[in-house]
């Protein structure tokens, strides 16, 4: 086969690389046991795919209007956020890391009444925090580190807040901080 008939990041990553292959086979593998081995390798190579299509969006993202951002990610259902934020409520978002997690984080601050926080933890390396931290804040998200959510909650009770998370991160040191 030709490079052409292949998404080239994919071809990289998985092909040339083979990024964490092993990894993603055996998770695979324990996942759906009944699977045949042609099955996990179909399955494997439409992750690594979907894998460079996402890294090319992510790309992307930093450059995006907010216009386009709106146009390529639609809310659905946002009438039952409104009755909450109608109600003086604020509520809690909570989705995994499937598809452009990050184009989420452009368009969902124009598509809601309430005030958009999304928690996350800082990266360890400083100038990528600072890069990924301004491109899902540049709409109107509220980039918050997770320690501090209480607070700004507390402080800020007239706010009505649209409380963003992850629910596919790994869980941290239990804490004695309850809402």
């Amino acid at each position: 086969m030709f490079l052409t008939e292949f998404n080239t990041l994919y071809y990289i990553i998985y092909r040339i690389l083979g990024y964490r292959r092993t990894v993603v086979r055996n998770n695979l593998t324990r996942s759906f046991p009944e699977k045949s081995l042609a099955e996990i390798l179909g399955i494997e190579r439409a992750f690594y795919r979907h894998l460079g299509d996402l890294i090319v969006e992510s790309i992307k993202n930093f450059t995006i209007s907010e216009a386009d951002s709106r146009k390529r990610m639609k809310m659905v259902n946002a009438e039952l956020l409104e009755y909450y934020f109608n109600r003086g409520q604020s509520v809690i978002l909570v989705g995994g890391h499937n598809n452009s997690w990050e184009l989420f984080a452009l368009a969902v601050p124009g598509q809601i009444k309430h005030t958009p926080l999304a928690l996350y933890s800082p990266l360890k390396n400083k100038f990528w925090d600072k890069m990924i931290t301004e491109s899902r804040s540049k709409y109107g998200l509220h980039m918050l580190i997770v320690d501090s959510v209480l607070q700004k909650i507390r402080t800020q009770k007239e706010e009505q807040f649209a409380v963003i998370f992850g629910s596919d991160q790994s869980p941290r040191k239990p804490t004695s901080s309850h809402f």
